[in-house]
C-alpha cells in the first residue's frame, strides 16, 4: 500500500507485483546469456527448460504474470485508468484472494535471486 502521494492508501499492482517478476526474468535469462527474448513469458519458458529443476517455480510466476496483467487491465478498464493503482478496500473477496496468491511465487523468485546472488550478504 502507498503511505503517501497522489495513492495513498492504493496498491500499485505494476511497482509491487507485476515488476519484481519482469526484472526477475530479466535477470535470471541474461545470467544463461540469452538475449534474444523480450517477453517476460517467454523468459520464464525459456528458463524452465534451461533449468527444469525450478520449473514449477517458473511456471507459477508465468500463472502471477498472468493474473496480475488480466487484473491490472481489468481494473483499467473500469476506471479509465492505466490500471496500476487498486483500492484493495474495494475489491471483492475473490479477488482479494487472486492477489494475495500471485505473492508466492513473487517471494519464492525473489528467494531464489537472493540466494543466487548472495544479496543478503551485500553491504
Amino acid at each position: 500500500m502507498e503511505h503517501s502521494g497522489e495513492h495513498k492508501d492504493q496498491f500499485d499492482i505494476k511497482s509491487r507485483a507485476i515488476m519484481p517478476l519482469v526484472d526477475a526474468a530479466r535477470v535470471l535469462i541474461l545470467s544463461h546469456d540469452v538475449k534474444d527474448l523480450n517477453n517476460t513469458i517467454a523468459r520464464y519458458q525459456k528458463l524452465a527448460e534451461i533449468e527444469p529443476q525450478h520449473k514449477d517455480l517458473f511456471d507459477s510466476c508465468i500463472n502471477a504474470f498472468r493474473v496480475l496483467l488480466r487484473f491490472r487491465t481489468k481494473q483499467g478498464l473500469k476506471h479509465n485508468d492505466s490500471g496500476q493503482f487498486t483500492d484493495v478496500k474495494n475489491l471483492s473477496k475473490n479477488n482479494k484472494l487472486k492477489l494475495k496468491g500471485c505473492f508466492k511465487p513473487i517471494k519464492e523468485i525473489q528467494d531464489l535471486l537472493s540466494a543466487r546472488y548472495k544479496v543478503s550478504q551485500l553491504p
